[in-house]
């Protein structure tokens, strides 16, 4: 599932910035990425709809990430925990959306 480990580091990551939103409204702004991650995955109807997908999962993923430089891993987690209940929802429903995509490239039978 390297669509869901992608995000899991997202919301834990962090380095060093002076001008930057508050943690509360990075994890935020990445819940709305994830939500974007979810939408285009539960696009996917075949194996070449997945590997479009993926491609634009990975640059959303790199955008999540970019969002937390600036912040230590510890106040990602405070916010992440103020936001625990829409994290963990979002994230359920962005690991089904990558399964049952990863599903249809297991059953897909065009070429």
């Amino acid at each position: 599932m390297c669509g869901c480990g992608i995000m899991v580091a997202a919301l834990v990551i962090g380095c060093g910035s002076s001008s930057s939103p508050s943690p509360e409204a990075v994890i935020k702004e990445q819940l709305s990425i994830q939500a974007q991650m979810t939408g285009i995955m539960e696009k996917v109807t075949g194996k070449k709809s997945f590997e479009e997908a993926q491609v634009k999962v990975k640059e959303l993923a790199k955008r999540s990430n970019d969002l937390a430089r600036g912040f230590t891993e510890d106040q990602l987690e405070r916010a992440a925990e103020k936001l625990k209940r829409e994290s963990e929802a979002s994230f359920k429903k962005y690991e089904a959306a990558y399964k049952e995509a990863l599903m249809k490239v297991l059953f897909d039978k065009k070429p």
